[in-house]
């Protein structure tokens, strides 16, 4: 699923490769959720009721027993192929500093509160964008509640098993284009 987010813009704005005339390099930058089977079943089914609410909801605690949160950033499209960098938070972890929370709210609280102590420790910086702050301080911050920090190349290509069971469109020189990447089914083709 793609979720917006403002650093989309900055992010892009930031790796950009300007001329006068314009661009000459302008990374896709997109956030990308893939969220558990029962929350993607839950998504479907609002999206078939026409995005009217279900008429009860059940706020996930106690019962998630086990499994992983990943959050990173995947950069692809470059020589080395793809690069993974993130965190690997379990439910155990995460309820080792706060009982009853779950690994994705454990991460997102985690870059909430440097974010604060950063605020709090440069009170004259002003509005600051994300990729200007000191990244360092963050992961100082925030490391003892991301689990395991995983760096890993990969091998795998938006392509890699696509086109098998019914035709697609793609651009075979540039795998990692957008029209590569999005999805079928979201996109209503």
């Amino acid at each position: 699923m793609l979720v917006t987010h403002d650093e989309m813009f900055s992010i892009a704005d930031y790796l950009s490769i300007r001329d006068r005339g314009g661009f000459l390099y302008r990374p896709s930058v997109m956030f990308v959720c893939h969220p558990c089977d029962y929350a993607m079943l839950s998504a479907l089914e609002l999206e078939g009721r026409g995005w009217v609410m279900q008429p009860s909801c059940r706020r996930l605690g106690s019962d998630i027993v086990e499994g992983m949160d990943e959050l990173g950033v995947l950069l692809a499209g470059h020589k080395r192929n793809a690069h993974w960098y993130g965190s690997q938070l379990t439910i155990n972890e995460a309820r080792q500093h706060v009982a009853y929370a779950n690994a994705t709210t454990v991460q997102v609280t985690a870059g909430a509160v440097a974010a604060v102590l950063w605020t709090i420790r440069n009170p004259r910086r002003g509005l600051v964008e994300p990729e200007d702050l000191d990244f360092e301080s963050f992961l100082e911050t925030a490391s003892p509640y991301l689990g395991r920090m995983v760096g890993e190349f990969t091998e795998w290509a938006p392509l890699d098993g696509r086109g098998k069971y019914f035709p697609e469109k793609f651009d075979v020189q540039r795998p990692w284009q957008l029209q590569n990447i999005r999805s079928r089914l979201w996109y209503g083709e």
